[in-house]
């Protein structure tokens, strides 16, 4: 749903009401207009159930972690090795919480595909960060896979190829594409 993902992206930023209300002021917008009763409803239910949803416990880690020195230093004690699964669906606040899990050590494997980024359905997926996560480490591309089969790979690739013919989806794609190994198969 559209409202609950601007709820997320709204407490992701540190938005309260009260501050949509103040921009709206200056700055009126029919979609904020619209939104501001849902957040503001949405944000009494919790505080009365004395609620917290998934956005306020990665909020909360996060400030936890960076308030409390002894708590950062034993979580990145104890955690040596960080792996990210579908790391193309993670959000700001997820990866600042990993990130900050695994600052001492560096050990941060990010597993995504970039080409298969869920933004912009029901997520609040930061496929830039992911993007200049992989722009700024060591990568290692997996290149052959026998999850699908081979059409799945071709018409996948012929996305990427079609999307470049396309002025606005120029860059919706990395240029990574995926072989089916037969050889694989056999094993």
């Amino acid at each position: 749903d559209l409202s609950l993902r601007a709820v997320s992206r709204a407490k992701i930023n540190n938005l309260k009401p009260e501050d949509i209300e103040k921009f709206l002021k200056k700055h009126p917008n029919q979609y904020l207009s619209e939104f501001l009763p849902v957040y503001k409803e949405y944000t009494k239910v919790l505080q009365e159930k004395n609620l917290l949803d998934y956005d306020d416990l990665l909020i909360m880690a996060v400030e936890l972690l960076k308030n409390h020195v002894s708590v950062r230093k034993y979580y990145q004690t104890h955690y040596k090795f960080i792996i990210e699964d579908e790391a193309q669906d993670s959000s700001k606040i997820q990866q600042e919480l990993l990130g900050i899990i695994s600052a001492k050590h560096g050990n941060f494997v990010r597993c995504g595909d970039i080409n298969q980024a869920i933004m912009g359905t029901f997520t609040n997926a930061d496929v830039k960060g992911f993007r200049d996560f992989i722009s700024q480490n060591p990568i290692v591309e997996m290149t052959s896979s026998q999850r699908s089969a081979p059409e799945i790979f071709e018409l996948a690739n012929s996305l990427i190829d079609w999307s470049k013919t396309l002025p606005e989806l120029k860059n919706a794609f990395f240029d990574i594409k995926a072989d089916y190994d037969l050889n694989l198969m056999k094993s």
